[in-house]
C-alpha cells in the first residue's frame, strides 16, 4: 500500500494515530528472477518460545521463522512446515504427523499449526522451508523441537518434609515457669504442626486464661477468670490426657475441658504483638513418667528458636510464634533410579513447588546427576500453578544409577511436585515421580535461617550455610542417605490449574570478580563489575575449620566497603562455616548485589578470583542480539550499561526491584517489556509479565493504563494477537472512558504523574488532570486498533470517536496558547515539564502543539525521574530537538545516567540519585530506557505493521557524527548505519528478507539521493514516496542498501554548551565545542520562561564563548547556540541557568529545620533552585527554618517562594547571636500566595535569620522552594561615600588619610566600570591593607574601620 504523507507514515509508526492497520497482502516488489533459492530459514519460535518444552496449546500452537534471502526485495511466497516426533522424519521425505504441504504466504510469524490435534507429554520436532519471488525454494530448517503440556497425565504426588516429628507425643504434662512482661504469653500444646495447635495464653490484660485453637488461623474458646499480674511469676501445669485437658496455676486447678480436635503434638510458646514475657524450667512428662523434653535454659534456647535467652531464662519478646521442632520450611529431596540400558531419545523433567508468595522467589532449585537443572515456579495468575519443563536428556545414564535432587523453600503451602519422563530410542518409556519412595533431610541444619534477607514486603531466609551438616553430593548417585527419612505425600494439586510455564527457564550464569582487594587479616573486597541477581559461590580447599563472614550490596560505604545494611531495608550479611578441605558452598536463594567482602579467608591469598565467584540466575539472553556503537563515547557507554542493566536484571517475570519488593508494576514492566525487545528477540517474558499484571494490577491510576500500551506493543512486535483475544475484555476496563465527561475530559483526581513524589516538577492536581487525559487518548487509540485486529468494528467506532473527541479537549481544554504550554490541569496556571512530554510523547497533544510544547520541554531538561525520562527523549527526538534529547542522554549531571555510573551502580537505578530518593535501589530496570530510546528515537526503527513486516527508519543523529545499529526482531535483524559531514549523509540500512522498511534519508530533494551510484528512486526495488520536511522517504524491500546523500549542508550544532552564574555585572557566560568546519558564525539565542526566543549576538566563526550582560537577578533564562552558514543553521541543546541576586546574603548557607522530609531537605530552601524545596516531615506547625549567614550583614528585605503558591502565615525573625530574635515580618494572618512573596523592612544587623511557618489556608504540611534574605546594593561610589561620612563624624586623624582612601576607591570604580572582576577584587585587597595600616598607625577609628573593611569584604564577594 502506497503512503502519500509523510506525517502519516511518521505518526503511524509511533502508532498514536486511529488509523485502520494496512493491508499485509500489499502487492510484492519485482525481484530479479535469477536470484539462487533461499537460504534454509533461521530462529524457529513456538508460541514465542525457542525449544519450548510444555506447550499448553494442543490444538494450534503458533509457529514462527526467519526468512534467509540476501537478495534484494526478496520474500516469501509460500511455505511448508513439517512436524512429527521423530526429527529425523522430517528431512528425509517419509510420512509425519503433519505435513502443510505448500501454503502461498508470505506470514512468517504466529503461523498455527493446522494439523491433528497434539498429544499431551509429548516431544515433537518441527521444520519449515520457504519460496521466494521466483518461486524457489529453501532447503529445510534444521529442526526445532517443542514439548507438550502433562495436562492430566500427571502420575506424581506432591511430598514435603515429615513436619509431625512429634507423633509419639500424645498423653503428657506440659510444666514451666511463666511471667508477663506485658499482656499476656502463650504456652503452645498439640501442635501437629504450625496450623494445627492449641495455645494457652495467660493475660493479664484479660484477667484470666484465654485457651485458643488454630485451625490455618487462632480462634478463641473462651476466658477462664484468674487474677493474672505482670512482673509475677506462675507455675504452670497442662495435663493433656485423652480429650480431657487439665490446667493448674501454682498448684490450684483453675481448668478443665474436654477437647479431641488434636490428640498429639509439639509445645511451643507465642505472643501478640502487645505481648512479652519470660519462660523457665520448661518439661514434659509422658503419661508413663518419661521426660520427654526438660530445658532450663541455662545453655541456649532449646530448640525454640524465636526466643532469646537472658540471665537463664527464656525471653519471649512481642509477635513470636514458634515450635521446639525444626522448621520444616526447607528441605533436601532425593530420588535414586537406574534407567534401562537403552539409547535415550529425550528426557523431560516437569516441576512445580508451591507457595512462591511468600518469599517472592522461586520454591526449588533441582538437579540431575549433580548438575543444575532450574529453577521455580513463577508466581502464578488467572488461577494457573506454573511448572517448568526441562530437556534433561544430557544429563541422565542410561543403564547407570541417576539421581534427581532439589533443595525447597517456603514458608506456606509446602508441596513439592515433580516427574521426570524417558523416551527411549525404541518408543518406550519411563517415569520417575514424587511419591512416598523419596527421601528428605530438613535443611535447618545445614542451612541455618538466620532472619530475612528481604523486607517488609516479603521474608526470605539469610542462609548461615554450615559445611559440616552440609549433605555434599546429595544429588548424585551412590549418596550415603542412611540418616535421611522419608517423606509425606501432601493434599494434590488440581490439575486443572497446573499450567506449563509460557516463558523460558531461568539459567545460571557463572561470574568472575573483576577487582579482588585484600583488606588484611583474612578480609578481600571484590567488585564483580556490573549487577548480579543471584547469590555468592565459595570454592575453597581448607587447611582448618573456618568461619567466613560474607557481606554483599549494590553499593559502597566507601572505596572498599560494601553497604551490606542496604538503603533498600535488605541486610546481606550472612556467616558461613566451613570445613577442613575442598567443598563448595553457594547461595540457594537470591540477592542483588555488585559488591562483595569475604572475611575469614586465609591471608595473603592471589588466587581470590578463583575461590569466590558470583553465580547469577538470568533469564536466557543473547549478547549479540544487539549491538550499537557511534562517534559518542558517552553515548555508547550509556546505552551499554542500559543493555547489560537489562540483561543482569531480567528475572522470572520484570520485577520492578529484586531487592525491596520483588513485585510487578505496570509503568516499569512496560518500560523493560520496549528495552527487552530492543536487545533481544525474546517476546515471552514480556507477555507472561504483563498477562500477570493484568490479573495482579497495582495501585497507580496511570499504571492500569500502561497493560492497553503494552498489549498493543506486544502484537506489533510479535504479530501474535491470542493475548490481545483472550484479555481483550479485561484491558478494555483498565481505560478511563467512562470517566469522561461533558467537556471531553477524564474526571479523576487520582494519579500518580511521576515517582518519587519529590519528582512531579511541581505538578497541581486537579480533578482534570492533564497527564491522565493523554494517557487515556493513546488508551483509545490502541482499544482501537486491537478491536480492528479482534474484528469488533462496533468498537473500532466507538473508541476512534472517544480518541477524537478526548484529543480535541485535551488541546482545547489544557493547552495555554499564550505561553504554548499544556497546563496540569484545569483551572490551574501551573504548567509542569509532565503535563507536557506526557501527551506530546503519548501523541495527545497536535502536531503544532507537539512543536511548540517540546520546545519548552528541551528548556525544562530532564525534569523528570527515571520514569519519565523516556517520554522526555520521545518528545524532544520527534519533534527536532533531537540534540537537546542526545545532551540528555549524554550528560554528567545529577538527573543523568552516567551519575549513575558515577555513584557506582551496577546497574540502573530507581532514581537518579540517593537525595532524590534515600531508599532507591541500585538495581532498577525502569531506568534501562536509553536501551530502546535509541534504536526507536535517535535511529527511527519502528514497526509500522505487525511484526516487522514494514518498519520505519528514520534516522534522528542530531550532532553524533556516526553510529551504527543492530536490532532483533521476529522475523530477523535490522541494521541501520550512518556518516554524515557537512557535504555528505550516508545511511546504509540492512532489511531482513520478507520485510519493507520505510526509509527517510536526510535530503532537500530526490535528486541529492543515490544508492549504488545511481538515483536511489531508479533503483528496482526501491519506490520513491515523497519529499517532506527535510527528508527523502522511500518504500525499499528487502536487502542492503548505502543510500548517499551529497550536498552542502547546514553546519554541525555547538555541543557541550554551558553557562556560567552571573557575577555582579558580568552577565552569564556562555562556552561551547565547535563541532563543524563549515560554519560562518554563531547566532546567540535567548529567553525567559514565559518569553518568545530572540537572538540577542551573532560571533564570529571558531569562538566559543560568549557573556551575556543584559541580565536581571533571579531569572531563569535559556539559552540556545545555533552554528549558521549559506546552508541553514543548525540549533545546540538548551541550556538555563537561574541567574543569582548577588545581595541574597541567604544563598547555600547553613540552614537548620525543625523537621524535614526525606529529599526535602532544609538546605534546598537556600540553593537557588526553584526546582527543589524544603518540605517539613509532618502537618503540624509551626515550623522554623534558621539560616545562618556567617557574619552579620545589614539586610532590608526577605523573599519567599511557597510551594505550588500556597498560602502561608508566616514571620521572619532575626539575631546578631543566635539567641535573641527580633520580628521583623509578621505575615501571620496572611491570606496571599502566589510564587514570590517579598517584604521590605527597615535594615537591621543580623547574622541568624529565623523563618516561621505558623500555618496554611491551602493545607498540607509547610513546604518552600526558596527564601532569600538581601543585603542592600553595594559598589565602589557606597564605600566612597561612607568615608566621607565618616570623615565628617571626624573618624580620620587627618585629611590625608581620606585623600589616600578614596583616591585608591577612585581607581577601583574604573576598573568595576569596565567589569574587571580580577582587578576589583586585586585592589580591593589593596584598601583593605590600606585600612590595616592606618588601624595600626590609629589613623582611622574602630567604627569605621570596622564598617569599611566590611563593606571592602562584601564588595570582594560580589565579584567572586
Amino acid at each position: 500500500m502506497k503512503t502519500t504523507s509523510r506525517l502519516f507514515l511518521f505518526v503511524l509508526a509511533m502508532t498514536l494515530v486511529i488509523t485502520p492497520l494496512m493491508d499485509i497482502n500489499r502487492n510484492v516488489i519485482n525481484a530479479e528472477t535469477n536470484n539462487p533459492p533461499p537460504d534454509a530459514p533461521t530462529g524457529l519460535l513456538t508460541d514465542l518460545l525457542p525449544n519450548p518444552m510444555a506447550i499448553e496449546n494442543l490444538r494450534d500452537p503458533h509457529f514462527s521463522w526467519e526468512v534467509n534471502d540476501a537478495y534484494r526485495g526478496e520474500k516469501q511466497t509460500a511455505y511448508q512446515i513439517r512436524v512429527d516426533t521423530d526429527p529425523d522424519k522430517l528431512l528425509n521425505g517419509d510420512p509425519v504427523y503433519w505435513d502443510s504441504g505448500k501454503v502461498v504466504s508470505n506470514q512468517s510469524s504466529s503461523v498455527p499449526y493446522n494439523g491433528p490435534e497434539l498429544q499431551p507429554a509429548t516431544r515433537y520436532y518441527w521444520t519449515v522451508r520457504t519460496w521466494d519471488i521466483a518461486d524457489q525454494a529453501s532447503e529445510f530448517s534444521k529442526p526445532a523441537s517443542f514439548g507438550t503440556a502433562l495436562k492430566d497425565e500427571w502420575t506424581a504426588t506432591p511430598i514435603w518434609l515429615d513436619s509431625d516429628e512429634h507423633r509419639s507425643w500424645k498423653n503428657y504434662t506440659l510444666e514451666a515457669d511463666v511471667t508477663i512482661e506485658s499482656n499476656a504469653v502463650g504456652l503452645m500444646f498439640r501442635a501437629v504442626d504450625s496450623n494445627r495447635t492449641y495455645m494457652w495464653q495467660f493475660s493479664a490484660q484479660k484477667g484470666g486464661l484465654a485457651p485458643h485453637i488454630k485451625s490455618g488461623s487462632w480462634r478463641e474458646i473462651d476466658v477462664v477468670d484468674y487474677d493474672f499480674e505482670t512482673g509475677k511469676e506462675y507455675h504452670v501445669k497442662i495435663e493433656a490426657m485423652g480429650e480431657e485437658i487439665t490446667t493448674y496455676v501454682d498448684g490450684e486447678e483453675i481448668d478443665k475441658r474436654i477437647l479431641s480436635d488434636y490428640m498429639h503434638g509439639a509445645i511451643g510458646v507465642r505472643t501478640g504483638s502487645s505481648e512479652s514475657g519470660t519462660i523457665d524450667n520448661l518439661k514434659v512428662t509422658s503419661a508413663e513418667g518419661e521426660i520427654l523434653y526438660n530445658e532450663d535454659f541455662s545453655d541456649g534456647d532449646g530448640g525454640i528458636g524465636c526466643g532469646s535467652v537472658e540471665d537463664g531464662r527464656l525471653y519471649v519478646g512481642r509477635g513470636v510464634e514458634c515450635l521446639n521442632v525444626a522448621s520444616d520450611d526447607m528441605a533436601f529431596f532425593r530420588k535414586d533410579f537406574v534407567l534401562s540400558d537403552k539409547d535415550i531419545a529425550h528426557a523431560t523433567l516437569y516441576v512445580t513447588g508451591l507457595s512462591p508468595k511468600p518469599a517472592k522467589q522461586y520454591v526449588y532449585k533441582a538437579y540431575i546427576n549433580g548438575d543444575f537443572v532450574g529453577v521455580g515456579p513463577i508466581q502464578g495468575y488467572d488461577g494457573q500453578t506454573f511448572y517448568n519443563a526441562y530437556d534433561v536428556t544430557g544429563l541422565l545414564k542410561r543403564g547407570e544409577a541417576n539421581t534427581i535432587g532439589a533443595i525447597v523453600y517456603t514458608r506456606e503451602d509446602k508441596r513439592f511436585l515433580a516427574e521426570l519422563h524417558v523416551t527411549f530410542g525404541d518408543g518406550s518409556q519411563e517415569v520417575v515421580q514424587t511419591d512416598d519412595s523419596w527421601e528428605a533431610l530438613n535443611a535447618s541444619d545445614a542451612i541455618p535461617d538466620g532472619g530475612s534477607v528481604g523486607t517488609g514486603y516479603y521474608y526470605a531466609p539469610a542462609e548461615y550455610i554450615n559445611a559440616h551438616e552440609y549433605p555434599f553430593g546429595f544429588s548424585e548417585p551412590g549418596f550415603d542417605s542412611r540418616s535421611w527419612s522419608g517423606v509425606v505425600v501432601k493434599e494434590k494439586i488440581d490439575e486443572s490449574e497446573l499450567t506449563g510455564q509460557p516463558s523460558q527457564n531461568l539459567t545460571e550464569v557463572r561470574i568472575f570478580p573483576e577487582k579482588v582487594v585484600d583488606k588484611g587479616d583474612g578480609a578481600y573486597f571484590i567488585d564483580f563489575g556490573h549487577s548480579v541477581t543471584g547469590g555468592i559461590r565459595i570454592d575453597i580447599d581448607s587447611p582448618t575449620e573456618r568461619e567466613l563472614e560474607i557481606r554483599l550490596g549494590e553499593e559502597l560505604v566507601d572505596s572498599e566497603t560494601v553497604r551490606y545494611n542496604m538503603r533498600t531495608g535488605n541486610t546481606y550479611r550472612e556467616t558461613w562455616k566451613v570445613k577442613e578441605g575442598e567443598q563448595t558452598l553457594q547461595h540457594w536463594g537470591y540477592r542483588v548485589f555488585r559488591y562483595a567482602e569475604v572475611h575469614g579467608l586465609p591471608e595473603g591469598l592471589d588466587n581470590v578470583d578463583d575461590i569466590v565467584s558470583a553465580v547469577a540466575l538470568r533469564y536466557p539472553f543473547d549478547e549479540d542480539a544487539a549491538k550499537f556503537t557511534s562517534s559518542n563515547d558517552t553515548l555508547n557507554t550509556v546505552w551499554e550499561f542500559s543493555k547489560n542493566s537489562i540483561r543482569d536484571l531480567n528475572h522470572d517475570l520484570y520485577y520492578d526491584s529484586t531487592t525491596r519488593e520483588r513485585t510487578p508494576y505496570e509503568a516499569d514492566a512496560y518500560i523493560q517489556q520496549l528495552a527487552h525487545y530492543a536487545l533481544d528477540k525474546e517476546y515471552a517474558l514480556a507477555r507472561v509479565s504483563h498477562e500477570y499484571l493484568y490479573d495482579h494490577e497495582t495501585w497507580p491510576t496511570e499504571w492500569k493504563q500502561f497493560s492497553i500500551l503494552a498489549a498493543w506493543q506486544d502484537y506489533l512486535y510479535t504479530g501474535d494477537q491470542r493475548s490481545l483475544e483472550k484479555y481483550y475484555e479485561v484491558l478494555k476496563n483498565k481505560a478511563l472512558n467512562e470517566k469522561m465527561t461533558e467537556n471531553g475530559l477524564v474526571k479523576e483526581p487520582e494519579a500518580i504523574v511521576d515517582w518519587p513524589a519529590n519528582m512531579r516538577d511541581g505538578y497541581q492536581f486537579t480533578d482534570y488532570n492533564t497527564v491522565l487525559n493523554a494517557f487515556n487518548y493513546k488508551n483509545m487509540v490502541d482499544l482501537a486498533n486491537m478491536a480492528e485486529v479482534l474484528n469488533k468494528p462496533e468498537d473500532v467506532e466507538k473508541y476512534r470517536e472517544l480518541a477524537k473527541i478526548q484529543k480535541e479537549a485535551l488541546n482545547r481544554e489544557l493547552f495555554d496558547p499564550n505561553v504554548n504550554r499544556f497546563v496540569d490541569g484545569v483551572g490551574v496556571d501551573h504548567y509542569a515539564a509532565h503535563a507536557n512530554f506526557f501527551p506530546v510523547a503519548l501523541g495527545a497533544a497536535t502536531e503544532e502543539n507537539a512543536k511548540l510544547a517540546s520546545e519548552y520541554i528541551a528548556e525544562r531538561g530532564m525534569a523528570a525521574s527515571v520514569y519519565g525520562a523516556p517520554f522526555i527523549l520521545e518528545s524532544l527526538f520527534r519533534n527536532g530537538q533531537e540534540n537537546t534529547a542526545i545532551d540528555l542522554l549524554t550528560s554528567h549531571d545529577t538527573n543523568s545516567w552516567m551519575n549513575m555510573i558515577r555513584l557506582g551502580a551496577g546497574s540502573t537505578t530507581e532514581a537518579w540519585d540517593p537525595s532524590q530518593k534515600p531508599n532507591m535501589t541500585f538495581s532498577h530496570p525502569w531506568a534501562a530506557s536509553p536501551a530502546y530510546i535509541v534504536p526507536r528515537e535517535m535511529f527511527g526503527i519502528v514497526p509500522i505493521l505487525p511484526a516487522f513486516e514494514k518498519f520505519a527508519v528514520t534516522p534522528r543523529p542530531g550532532y553524533v557524527k556516526s553510529g551504527d545499529i543492530t536490532v532483533p526482531t521476529i522475523r530477523g535483524a535490522i541494521a541501520v548505519s550512518f556518516n554524515q559531514s557537512e557535504t555528505e549523509f550516508k545511511l546504509g540500512v540492512s532489511i531482513p528478507a520478507n520485510t519493507t522498511a520505510v526509509v527517510s534519508v536526510p535530503a532537500s530533494s530526490k535528486s541529492k539521493v543515490s544508492v549504488d551510484g545511481v538515483p536511489a528512486h531508479e533503483i528496482p526495488e526501491i519506490e520513491f514516496i515523497e519529499e517532506t520536511d527535510g527528508y527523502v522517504v522511500y518504500e525499499v524491500g528487502a536487502g542492503r542498501y548505502q543510500f548517499v546523500s551529497q550536498e552542502e549542508r547546514s553546519p554541525f550544532p555547538p555541543n557541550n554548551v554551558k553557562v556560567e552564574p552571573a557575577k555582579g555585572v558580568n552577565g552569564n557566560t556562555l562556552t561551547w565545542e565547535d563541532h563543524s568546519e563549515h560554519e560562518d558564525g554563531f547566532k546567540i539565542e535567548r529567553k525567559t520562561t514565559s518569553g518568545d526566543w530572540e537572538e540577542i549576538a551573532t560571533v564570529p566563526e571558531n569562538v566559543t564563548t560568549y557573556t551575556d550582560q543584559n541580565v536581571e537577578p533571579e531569572q531563569r533564562y535559556h539559552y540556545r547556540v545555533i552554528a549558521y552558514n549559506a546552508y541553514g543553521s543548525s540549533a545546540s541543546g538548551v541550556v538555563s541557568i537561574f541567574t543569582l541576586d548577588i545581595h541574597n546574603v541567604a544563598y547555600k548557607k547553613p540552614v537548620e529545620a525543625s523537621s524535614e522530609e526525606s529529599g526535602n531537605e532544609a538546605e534546598h530552601i537556600v540553593d537557588g533552585d526553584l526546582n527543589t524545596r524544603w518540605a517539613a516531615s509532618g502537618e503540624d506547625y509551626p515550623q522554623t527554618v534558621i539560616v545562618d549567614l556567617e557574619e552579620v550583614y545589614p539586610i532590608y528585605k526577605v523573599g519567599l517562594t511557597p510551594y505550588q503558591d500556597r498560602a502561608y502565615q508566616y514571620k521572619v525573625e532575626t539575631s546578631v547571636d543566635g539567641e535573641d530574635y527580633t520580628v521583623v515580618v509578621d505575615r501571620t494572618s496572611n491570606t496571599e500566595g502566589g510564587p514570590l512573596l517579598v517584604d521590605e523592612f527597615p535594615p537591621v544587623e543580623a547574622r541568624y535569620v529565623k523563618l516561621t511557618v505558623t500555618g496554611t489556608n491551602s493545607g498540607g504540611w509547610a513546604s518552600v522552594r526558596e527564601f532569600r534574605v538581601y543585603t542592600p546594593p553595594i559598589h565602589v561610589s557606597d564605600i566612597k561615600k561612607r568615608v566621607a561620612d565618616f570623615a565628617e563624624e571626624g573618624a580620620f586623624k587627618s585629611d590625608s588619610a581620606v585623600r589616600a582612601l578614596t583616591t585608591h576607591l577612585t581607581a577601583v570604580e574604573r576598573y568595576e566600570t569596565q567589569g574587571s572582576a580580577e582587578k576589583v577584587r586585586k585592589h580591593m585587597q589593596g584598601f583593605k591593607q590600606l585600612l590595616d595600616y592606618q588601624r595600626e598607625n590609629e589613623l582611622i577609628s574602630n567604627r569605621a574601620y570596622q564598617s569599611l573593611k566590611a563593606n571592602a569584604d562584601y564588595l570582594i564577594k560580589k565579584w567572586q
